[in-house]
């Protein structure tokens, strides 16, 4: 499969390093970390691809190498996230081939980056005024998913600040011109609606979900159903959801942990997925 093919790759061209291919091999070898809870070892990669990139003046690698870094990064020193995203853009400029579409993505981003940093009190307004200049650019590129994930992000600043008309409007917005109406867009239009006060709007959009589909959008779903609850003064349920939530996370938790621990337990665990059909044998 493909990871498969990174690590070859990767272990291949670890022994060439003067290879010109060989920042975009350490590039995806870090997304491959990235994508498998490997924060560290992603870190590692992305740095390795910027350093090397740079020697070869590889403008367009290093900006993608920086971007993932800001990525990871925005959780523990977002500052240092902020000044990652801003390089990312200055390289993707540099490098001179961007799209519209891939801009759009790169000021998003830092948007988001901005909105980590809780050590400024106004970054919110910050990441609203720098994901709007990421909205002009996404609806420059006529591409719906940017323009769908840009109204996305700004409905969720405009929560924060406790503004729910601007919240509930974006939302619609996103959910109008997102061509994929998936679970996780849903849940972001009903927590819309429930804090614009539309709790019967809100639970009418979950209960489009189907059930077997719960556990893929995890205890959000289930703390968004108890606050809905709560809204109706339907106290038994919200109870009801909140021991579902508690139950969710310590099942989750329980799971992770012995899928990396305990051999005979993870060959369990992998073959349920396979009988539902969540995966295949060749992605094992």
């Amino acid at each position: 499969d493909n990871d498969s093919l990174i690590r070859v790759a990767y272990n291949w061209y670890r022994n060439k390093p003067n290879d010109s291919l060989y920042a975009k091999c350490l590039y995806y070898m870090g997304l491959y970390y990235a994508q498998n809870d490997s924060t560290e070892k992603a870190l590692v990669c992305f740095s390795n691809a910027n350093i090397v990139a740079r020697t070869r003046h590889d403008y367009y690698t290093q900006s993608l190498a920086l971007y993932q870094t800001s990525i990871i990064q925005r959780d523990y020193a977002p500052r240092r996230a902020i000044r990652s995203a801003k390089d990312a853009i200055s390289l993707y400029n540099k490098a001179g081939k961007i799209t519209l579409s891939n801009e759009a993505y790169s000021v998003l981003n830092l948007a988001d980056c901005i909105a980590y940093n809780q050590s400024e009190n106004d970054n919110i307004s910050k990441a609203i005024i720098t994901a709007n200049k990421a909205l002009a650019l996404a609806w420059e590129s006529k591409d719906s998913s940017v323009i769908a994930d840009t109204y996305q992000d700004l409905s969720l600043f405009h929560s924060i600040l406790e503004q729910p008309s601007q919240a509930l409007s974006c939302a619609k917005l996103s959910w109008r011109y997102r061509s994929r109406k998936d679970n996780s867009a849903k849940v972001a239009l009903a927590n819309a609606y429930l804090t614009s006060d539309s709790p019967s709007k809100a639970k009418e959009i979950i209960m489009s979900i189907r059930k077997k589909d719960y556990r893929k959008n995890g205890s959000s779903l289930y703390s968004l159903l108890r606050f809905i609850a709560f809204k109706e003064k339907d106290y038994v349920s919200a109870n009801r959801y909140a021991d579902s939530t508690e139950i969710y996370d310590a099942l989750s938790n329980y799971i992770l942990d012995n899928v990396k621990k305990d051999t005979e337990f993870s060959k369990i665990i992998y073959q349920y997925m396979i009988d539902r059909g969540e995966i295949s044998p060749r992605q094992l």
